[in-house]
């Protein structure tokens, strides 16, 4: 049971993870051209456990995504201020 909660919690961080990447980048206008949301191994990349593959588009934020995800949903709070 401990390794079954385990796997899914890995498959469920990459996604998220992945998933935000992938948002953001789209809402920036970027192109996406694939997303591994599975861990694999690739020739080019070696192991993975997941990637978001997208044209050169987009700016910072598509990398800081999830720390701001992760910190809006933390305090429940927007990060503008007045």
């Amino acid at each position: 049971m401990l390794a079954l909660s385990i796997i899914l919690l890995v498959l469920l961080t990459t996604a998220r993870h992945e998933g935000s990447d992938g948002l953001v980048a789209w809402a920036q206008g970027a192109t996406i051209h694939e997303v591994r949301l599975l861990p694999g191994v690739s020739p080019d990349l070696g192991f993975y456990f997941g990637y978001v593959s997208r044209d050169d588009g987009g700016t910072w934020l598509i990398g800081a995504c999830v720390l701001g995800i992760l910190h809006l949903r933390r305090s429940n709070r927007f990060l503008i201020s007045d």
